[in-house]
């Protein structure tokens, strides 16, 4: 999960692209699967209050619920 929001941030730092929408496909204990709908940043529509500066592993929680999948993580902003 941490190595997938990484990517999704690189998205923004990288390439100024804002994830719109996502849809999971695939999850497991080792794997995650999705289609990502991007916007491309235009500052006329989107309005950035905080940046996430980094993805970290500090007291991260991915738990199977009998819901679905729970996650708790951390960013550095």
């Amino acid at each position: 999960m941490v190595n997938w929001l990484r990517e999704l941030l690189y998205l923004w730092n990288g390439k100024e692209l804002l994830v719109k929408k996502t849809r999971i496909l695939a999850l497991s204990e080792n794997e995650l699967s999705a289609n990502v709908e991007l916007d491309p940043f235009d500052p006329d529509r989107h309005e950035i209050k905080i940046e996430i500066k980094a993805v970290t592993y500090h007291q991260i929680q991915v738990s199977e619920e009998p819901e679905g999948w729970e996650a708790k993580v951390i960013f550095d902003v």
